[in-house]
C-alpha cells in the first residue's frame, strides 16, 4: 500500500486520538463492513472491538444500545474530507449544528442500515 493511500487513514486516527468521545474511524471507518454494520445496526455490537454495547443507567440499563443508523464511509479520503469541512465551518462560525448539517456531494461516499427497517441505503451526503 503506498503512503498517499495511508495517509487519510493516520489522519483519520490522529483527528480521532484528539476528539473527545470520537467515534467516527472506529465505528464508521472505510476499514468497517456492511456485515459489521449490520451486526452494528440490529444488536449494537461495535464494528471495530466487537463489543456489545449497553446502557449503564436508567429504565434502558443493560439493554443493548442501538444506534439509529450504522453507517460507513466507502473511503477514508471521503471520511477526512468530511471531518475537515465539519471542523473548517466549526472554527469559522462556532455553530456545531450548522457543522454538523450534511453537505450533498452528489456521489455514493458511504452506505449503511437504519435502526429498526435494517434496509442498506447508499448515502450521498458527508
Amino acid at each position: 500500500m503506498s503512503s498517499r493511500k495511508r495517509m487519510p487513514t493516520k489522519n483519520c486516527k490522529k483527528k480521532e486520538a484528539a476528539t473527545l468521545g470520537a467515534h467516527f474511524l472506529e465505528k464508521r471507518g472505510a476499514q468497517t463492513t456492511l456485515q459489521s454494520q449490520y451486526e452494528r445496526a440490529s444488536t449494537g455490537r461495535n464494528p471495530t472491538t466487537g463489543v456489545i454495547e449497553t446502557y449503564n443507567k436508567g429504565k434502558k440499563a443493560g439493554q443493548a444500545k442501538l444506534p439509529s443508523a450504522a453507517t460507513r464511509y466507502t473511503s477514508h479520503r471521503d471520511q477526512l474530507n468530511a471531518i475537515n469541512r465539519a471542523l473548517q465551518i466549526f472554527s469559522r462560525t462556532g455553530d456545531a449544528d450548522l457543522a454538523g448539517k450534511p453537505i450533498d456531494t452528489g456521489r455514493k461516499i458511504g452506505e449503511g442500515y437504519k435502526k429498526g427497517t435494517l434496509k442498506l441505503e447508499h448515502k450521498l451526503k458527508q
